[in-house]
């Protein structure tokens, strides 16, 4: 039971973070995406902006004002 505890158990820790390295890419994918959803869509109602700031905390956005 050992040896298969010290083979099974790094290659176990090795695909949680795998995952958790896919997942926060993901993410920052996510968010890219919407805010280009965001960008373009205030094109297209003429609520154009130079330039705009979002603030993220845990997951929650806690500012972002024009």
């Amino acid at each position: 039971m050992g040896v298969i505890a010290l083979i099974t158990v790094p290659i176990i820790k090795d695909t949680i973070e795998s995952a958790r390295e896919k997942n926060f890419n993901n993410s920052a994918l996510g968010l890219i995406e919407a805010a280009n959803e965001y960008y373009l869509n205030s094109k297209l109602t003429g609520d154009y902006f130079e330039e705009i700031e979002f603030k993220v905390n845990n997951g929650k956005m806690i500012s972002g004002n024009k």
